[in-house]
C-alpha cells in the first residue's frame, strides 16, 4: 500500500474510533439520572471515597435542583463532614421542597444549632413535630439550654427519654442540664450511662472527652476523643479537640 494511502487509512480509523468513543461517553452522560447519581454517591461513601461522593451529589443537585431527595442527601453529607453552613442551606431547601419532617428536621436542627440559632430551631421544630420523636425532642432541649431556659430543656429531654429510653443524645442533654444546675456528679453519671448504652456513638465519647478535659484529666480525655475517631474517622470536632489538648500538653508533633 502506498505510504500516503496508508496514512490516510490510519487517520480515518483514528477519527472513526474517536467518534465512536465520544458517542459512547455522550450516551453514558445522557443515561445518568438523579437517582443513579445518588446511588453512585452512596457507593462511593461506602468505599470511603468522600471526594467522589461529593462530586456525584453535587451533580445530582445540579441535574435536579428541585429534587428534595438530592438536597437531603447533599445536606446530610455536608453535615456528616463538618460543613455546617452548606448543610443548613441544603437541608433547609429540602425542607422547603416538602421532604418529610422526620427525615429532614433532625439534620436541619443540628445544623441550625451549630450556626448558633437556637430560636430558629424552636421555630422549625414545633412541639407538635417533636411529640413523637426522641431526636426532635432532644434538639428542642438543646435549643432551650442554649437560650438558658433550663426548665423547658429538662422537660424536652425527659420527653425524649420517655420516647426512647437510653437515647444517647438525650442523656448527654440531661448531663448538660445537670451541669447547668451545678450537679457535676449527676452530669458525670449521665454521661457514663450514655456511653454504656450507646457504645457505637461517637457523640457520647465526645461528651465524655469534654467532661474529662474539663476535669483536667487530659490523658483520659484524649482516649475518649480517640474512641470517637475510631467510630468516625472524619469527625472534625474530635480532631480539633485532640489537637487542642495536645498543644496544651506541648505535644506539638
Amino acid at each position: 500500500m502506498p505510504r500516503n494511502k496508508a496514512r490516510r487509512t490510519l487517520t480515518a480509523a483514528v477519527v472513526t474510533g474517536a467518534i465512536v468513543l465520544g458517542s459512547g461517553l455522550s450516551g453514558c452522560g445522557k443515561t445518568e439520572t438523579t437517582a443513579s447519581l445518588l446511588a453512585d454517591a452512596k457507593q462511593y461513601q461506602q468505599k470511603g471515597d468522600t471526594k467522589a461522593a461529593l462530586i456525584q451529589l453535587k451533580n445530582a443537585v445540579a441535574k435536579s435542583p428541585e429534587d428534595g431527595e438530592a438536597r437531603l442527601a447533599l445536606g446530610t453529607f455536608y453535615l456528616d463532614n463538618g460543613d455546617i453552613v452548606s448543610a443548613e442551606k441544603e437541608l433547609r431547601k429540602a425542607h422547603e421542597l416538602k421532604v418529610a419532617d422526620e427525615r429532614v428536621l433532625p439534620g436541619l436542627g443540628r445544623a441550625t444549632l451549630g450556626l448558633g440559632q437556637p430560636k430558629k430551631v424552636l421555630e422549625d421544630i414545633t412541639p407538635e413535630a417533636a411529640k413523637a420523636s426522641a431526636d426532635l425532642s432532644t434538639l428542642r432541649g438543646d435549643a432551650y439550654l442554649a437560650l438558658s431556659d433550663a426548665p423547658h430543656a429538662k422537660e424536652a429531654f425527659d420527653q425524649a427519654l420517655a420516647l426512647k429510653p437510653g437515647f444517647g443524645d438525650a442523656l448527654i442533654g440531661q448531663a448538660r442540664y445537670a451541669a447547668s444546675q451545678r450537679d457535676l456528679d449527676g452530669a458525670s453519671r449521665l454521661i457514663e450511662e450514655a456511653v454504656a448504652k450507646n457504645p457505637n456513638s461517637p457523640d457520647v465519647f465526645m461528651a465524655r472527652g469534654a467532661m474529662l478535659n474539663g476535669q483536667g484529666k487530659r490523658e483520659e480525655a484524649l482516649a475518649a476523643f480517640a474512641q470517637a475517631l475510631k467510630l468516625n474517622p472524619n469527625h472534625r470536632s474530635a480532631h480539633i479537640e485532640r489537637a487542642s489538648i495536645e498543644i496544651g500538653m506541648k505535644k506539638f508533633a
